[in-house]
């Protein structure tokens, strides 16, 4: 009899302990605001893709202006992924594998002067144009340009606010502002995205084109199928490791995020459609 009530005070104990492990073990809380951060790195990606051509071109403006003794040099260095071909030293190509990846026009100014203008023509894609319009900055307007599955509309201003010319974008701090609206198509939904930075995306030298230190920017998006739409906001900052805080406010929830940061374009987001119903 007291070996069975032993046996039974004995469950009972471990019933009360697997309970109270059960109630105490966390709850991972609603992703409120995951509709928001995709939002974000969709519109982040698209200026990535402008920061990579606008590198392309200080690369080029580089090796144009490095005298022939140097060239070789500056196509090693600048270029290694790249061999360098023209026929009339104003149109460029970068070959990679016996491909043309990008072609590059000059006006046969520096530029690094006020009034030129180069456009780069990435493989597949129309040609866009980068002009300088004085005291380090570049400027950038597109208008129903067909960038694979995009079509573009984009204001951006690139600010150099380092004191000398950069040779590459990676090798200077620059300023972006601007704006840019894109429409991507993918599993039979179409999404217009529009991207407005309040403020500054922040570059510091020595980072990948696609590595911004600071900026914040207010985001919509709207899915042409299903007529549904939301916005969000979304700020951000790199952490002293190679990580990035992203606070995002979407549908009046704020939630922050840290992530880590990839090389090629922008965060480690999810990026599914599935997300885009906008009724969180």
């Amino acid at each position: 009899m007291k070996s069975t009530i032993f046996k039974l005070a004995i469950l009972f104990i471990a019933t009360l302990c697997f309970v109270s492990c059960q109630i105490q073990e966390p709850q991972t809380p609603p992703d409120y605001t995951k509709t928001g951060r995709i939002m974000f790195s969709f519109s982040d990606r698209n200026i990535c893709f402008y920061s990579n051509l606008f590198d392309k071109l200080l690369r080029m403006n580089t090796y144009i202006q490095a005298a022939d003794s140097d060239k070789q040099n500056v196509e090693d260095s600048y270029f290694e992924s790249f061999k360098i071909r023209s026929k009339d030293n104003k149109t460029w190509y970068l070959i990679n594998s016996g491909d043309t990846i990008y072609t590059i026009n000059s006006d046969n100014k520096p530029f690094s002067s006020i009034g030129s203008r180069f456009s780069i023509k990435r493989m597949y894609c129309n040609p866009i144009i980068f002009e300088n319009t004085g005291n380090n900055q570049w400027n950038i307007k597109t208008k129903n340009i067909n960038l694979q599955d995009s079509i573009i509309a984009t204001e951006l201003n690139f600010n150099c606010t380092s004191d000398s010319i950069p040779k590459s974008f990676e090798s200077a701090d620059f300023n972006i502002t601007g704006n840019t609206k894109f429409i991507v198509n993918q599993y039979n939904n179409q999404i217009t995205f529009s991207c407005s930075i309040t403020k500054s995306f922040k570059h510091l030298k020595n980072s990948s084109f696609c590595n911004f230190n600071i900026g914040a920017c207010t985001l919509m998006a709207y899915n042409n199928s299903t007529l549904e739409e939301g916005s969000t906001q979304a700020e951000f900052e790199k952490l002293a490791t190679d990580m990035q805080k992203i606070k995002i406010i979407y549908n009046n929830r704020t939630q922050t995020y840290t992530v880590g940061y990839s090389y090629n374009y922008s965060y480690n987001f999810d990026t599914n459609y599935d997300y885009y119903n906008f009724r969180y």
